[in-house]
């Protein structure tokens, strides 16, 4: 007999957050990074205009948070029980094999790699350290997608 397991959920509305790839992005004086940036002809630039002698705009991590609704596949269980005639054999009362993959499937727009471990990002203190669940860095909200995980079992009943 074969069983399948899903597990699956959505979340919306919420905002993850996302420290860009270049570091000098808001540091203007460097003058390095071409980017989208707003200015009165360009509206809709996705980054502050620069502006001379004006290194690190106040409030420029609210440019950090983006859109972050997602779903996420969880879980996927794909079993079989093998039938009974085989198993009364081996004098066992069930024996079932599986397979469980976890991860396997994101569906969002986000740019970062998992929204759901860029939410977990908060700030502290007037050091502006930045923490994530995988610890500190200057890249959180830019850690690595959501591992894979495949597990292989088998179920045994004994009489």
């Amino acid at each position: 007999m074969l069983d399948v397991g899903l597990c699956a959920f959505c979340v919306s509305r919420i905002s993850a957050f996302l420290e860009p790839k270049t570091h000098n992005l808001q540091t203007n004086r460097y003058n390095t990074v071409k980017h989208n940036y707003w200015t009165p002809r360009n509206p809709k630039g996705d980054y502050l205009k620069p502006i001379a002698g004006l290194e690190q705009p106040e409030n420029r991590e609210i440019l950090y948070y983006h859109p972050g609704s997602f779903m996420k596949i969880s879980d996927i269980t794909l079993g079989y029980t093998l039938p009974k005639n085989l198993v009364n054999k081996a004098t066992l009362n069930n024996v079932r094999v599986y397979l469980k993959i976890r991860n396997p499937f994101l569906f969002t727009k986000f740019e970062g790699h998992d929204p759901e471990g860029s939410v977990a990002v908060r700030r502290t203190g007037n050091q502006g350290t930045t923490l994530s669940r995988y610890g500190t860095g200057s890249e959180a909200g830019n850690d690595g997608p959501p591992l894979v995980f495949y597990q292989f079992g088998l179920n045994v009943t004994f009489k």
